[in-house]
């Protein structure tokens, strides 16, 4: 006996059904790809964009000659800390200084170290033409020296704004000259202004500063190896 019933052919997929299915799984892969490196890289993205904003805002800081950065006058530091202030210290630490909110943004978004004032903040070009981002602080304030007062150190550091793919490079904290230090005894009182960039010279800039209601003033260039010399004046 012969079954006749007919044979069930399954004829393939149309070619248009399985592209689709090839695109649907290829765009799934894709996305999840993509979200994965977004995870990876927005933190970082997030942090250059951040870093570029505040680097861009200290190449550009301007702060008037007459503002005290840094002052142990005892009535200076009352009214430097007074409400609402911007600046640090402690009248138990007989001391006041003023960091740029910019430059305190800026380095903690590039993970540096703190210091206790910032005399000079602004973009400074070298001899061969190289743009850079000077800024000058104050360390080992407050170290004894010889067991009579105290010994306030300039400390320099440069960086490199060029915004490559790593973003900013900071190329040295090195400062020369005779003027990176100052010798205080224990009745000294000291104010130190915030620094003018030369408009005259694009690598030279001043810092001023008051010793005992006499004023003085310090010679700031830049180097083309990213070191800046800071001399006394007088």
């Amino acid at each position: 006996m012969t079954d006749a019933s007919p044979q069930l052919d399954y004829a393939p997929a149309p070619s248009g059904l399985r592209s689709a299915r090839a695109r649907g799984w290829a765009i799934a892969i894709g996305a999840a790809l993509l979200l994965l490196g977004m995870v990876w890289v927005t933190p970082r993205a997030v942090r250059r964009v951040r870093v570029a904003y505040w680097q861009q805002q200290c190449l550009n800081y301007a702060a008037p000659a007459d503002q005290v950065i840094y002052s142990n006058n005892p009535t200076d530091i009352v009214k430097l800390l007074a409400p609402p202030t911007r600046y640090e210290g402690s009248v138990g630490a007989g001391q006041a200084f003023f960091v740029p909110p910019s430059y305190g943004n800026y380095r903690g978004a590039m993970s540096l170290s703190r210091s206790v004032g910032t005399p000079f903040l602004h973009q400074r070009v070298t001899p061969q033409g190289k743009v850079r981002l000077v800024a000058v602080e104050f360390y080992c304030i407050a170290a004894n020296w010889t067991g009579q007062g105290t010994l306030m150190t300039l400390m320099a550091a440069t960086f490199d704004p060029s915004g490559t793919v790593r973003g900013p490079r900071q190329i040295v904290t090195t400062t020369t000259g005779d003027g990176q230090t100052l010798r205080l005894s224990a009745t000294d009182t000291v104010r130190v202004f915030a620094g003018q960039p030369d408009p005259n010279d694009p690598s030279h800039f001043t810092i001023d500063y008051d010793l005992n209601g006499t004023r003085h003033t310090l010679d700031g260039w830049l180097k083309d190896d990213g070191v800046v010399a800071i001399e006394s004046r007088d």
